[in-house]
């Protein structure tokens, strides 16, 4: 698991992880009450709920991307940080 602390005008952490194994710790690892989980289609298929339990009391929003590397582009970074703008920093109920 990688965890990337972000010191902005609000500090808050990024964590990457390529094994589901660890998500019993995966609350332990997350301060914040906001939750951004991106996924592709394929792993969304095999674990559509596995993080639920973990994220109890927390608003999760669920990105799904294509499966393969054209996802892993620029563009679909472009794309999800658009929707996280759009859907959470713009809207008065999720301002910081």
């Amino acid at each position: 698991m990688l965890k990337l602390k972000v010191k902005a005008s609000k500090k808050y952490d990024i964590v990457i992880d390529n094994d589901i194994s660890g998500l019993s710790n995966f609350s332990k690892v997350i301060t914040g009450d906001k939750v951004a989980v991106i996924t592709d289609k394929n792993v969304n298929a095999l674990y559509p709920n596995a993080l639920n339990d973990f994220l109890n009391g927390k608003t999760v929003k669920t990105y799904v991307v294509e499966s393969g590397e054209k996802s892993k582009s620029a563009e679909v970074y472009l794309s999800i940080l658009e929707k996280l703008l759009k859907e959470w920093m713009l809207q008065k109920k999720f301002r910081m």
